[in-house]
């Protein structure tokens, strides 16, 4: 097995923060496993400071041959981006790396070996991840211990991350890659992925560092209902292949998905209880997750999170 040495491509889309890039690229770099090709995917706007700058923090990696340099010709947004870097490499498996967060030294070595033990049957394999405040403080391990045929989980919530998955570049390319969307992209990905070839597997360890910042994020932002009722959809259009409580599940876990993206917006209350309605009315009775909706939308996120502290 360890004499199986497939060629990785490490994809790193960035914009409008090279003061972090330099991290990302050397977490890669300091990989355990080293048959890698390193892509970084310039969204930045070309007449931009942060075009300029992060031309100028790559210069010494350019020098050294260590990384490959994409600049698009505009700001196109992450699922360009990164539909862009897979474009250009040669690797058999992929991976993405958010320019703000960094991969473990062991994770693609561990990855890969899971990759070898399946014979490449794999379409992904995933991993936990260290998440951690901007100061670098670690908040919680993100875990989700589910492996085998994970389509039909895929559909009710997002079983890997982009900065988590090694992805089998072959099924990357038969699925279409990322959609253009507003918000949800990597669910997304994950549903075309996981239709295509539904086999995951991950390692039980973290394999990267996952920075949460304050200020609006297209997670957090007002992007992330519009993606969040465009996914619903989206999972809808598979629903014939489903049995009928199937279709209730998935639909009460978006229904929650959407009411909890719109409390991330200011005065939106409204929406938000429109969607309770609907989860109400799918569920057919009152039960602890209408509860915490009801107390998401009377009270918002940041009420409940200060007593979350207070109980702890």
């Amino acid at each position: 097995m360890n004499n199986i040495k497939p060629l990785i491509s490490i994809i790193i889309p960035t914009y409008g923060r090279p003061n972090l890039l330099l991290r990302a690229i050397d977490s890669v770099l300091n990989q355990s496993y080293n048959n890698l090709e390193i892509i970084v995917v310039d969204d930045n706007n070309p007449e931009s400071f942060e075009r300029q700058e992060t031309m100028t923090v790559l210069e010494k990696y350019l020098e050294l041959n260590k990384i490959i340099y994409i600049k698009l010709e505009k700001n196109s947004g992450g699922a360009i981006a990164r539909n862009r870097g897979v474009e250009v490499s040669t690797g058999k498996l992929i991976c993405f790396l958010d320019d703000d967060d960094e991969f473990l030294p062991n994770k693609v070595e561990l990855q890969v070996n899971k990759f070898v033990e399946s014979d490449f049957k794999l379409s992904v394999v995933g991993g936990f991840a260290n998440i951690l405040g901007a100061e670098g403080n670690l908040k919680r391990i993100e875990k989700n211990e589910v492996n085998g045929d994970v389509f039909k989980i895929q559909l009710s919530s997002n079983v890997c991350t982009t900065s988590i998955a090694m992805i089998n570049k072959d099924v990357f390319i038969r699925s279409g890659g990322f959609s253009n969307v507003p918000s949800s992209q990597e669910h997304t990905l994950f549903i075309k992925i996981f239709n295509v070839n539904p086999l995951y597997d991950y390692v039980n360890v973290p394999v990267v560092n996952i920075y949460h910042h304050d200020g609006e994020r297209i997670s957090t932002g007002k992007k992330k209902a519009e993606g969040a009722i465009i996914l619903h959809e989206y999972v809808s259009s598979f629903y014939s292949m489903l049995k009928e409580e199937e279709i209730k599940e998935i639909d009460n876990a978006h229904y929650i998905n959407i009411i909890r993206a719109y409390m991330h917006i200011k005065n939106n209350r409204i929406n938000a209880y429109k969607n309770l309605c609907n989860l109400i009315i799918n569920k057919k009775h009152i039960d602890k997750e209408v509860i915490k909706c009801f107390l998401v939308i009377c009270l918002g996120f940041n009420i409940i999170e200060r007593f979350k502290m207070l109980i702890k």
